[in-house]
């Protein structure tokens, strides 16, 4: 997690790494803009009312909600994220 901090720390792109969050919040468009393709999202220890707000619609193709790891699963759990990326792509072919 130290290296992962370093990495946005040293090369001053913490700003920048953010900036998503921020148009988000002041976007009208709200947290998700209506697009056609295909989306995945895989939520680590989340609690269950996310996808009621991120995914209002259905529209989401792919969601997975794992009860282990956390905020970095790459990090956390690099198995079951792989997996999953995985699984997703497996249906676009």
């Amino acid at each position: 997690m130290l290296a992962n901090i370093s990495l946005y720390w040293f090369t001053n792109t913490g700003g920048s790494s953010a900036q998503f969050y921020w148009e988000t919040a002041h976007a009208a468009a709200g947290w998700s803009a209506p697009s056609s393709v295909p989306t995945g999202w895989a939520m680590f220890n989340s609690e269950p009312v996310l996808r009621r707000v991120l995914d209002a619609d259905g529209k989401i193709s792919h969601w997975t909600d794992f009860r282990e790891g956390g905020h970095f699963p790459a990090m956390e759990e690099p198995n079951l994220l792989a997996g999953d990326i995985r699984a997703f792509f497996r249906t676009l072919r």
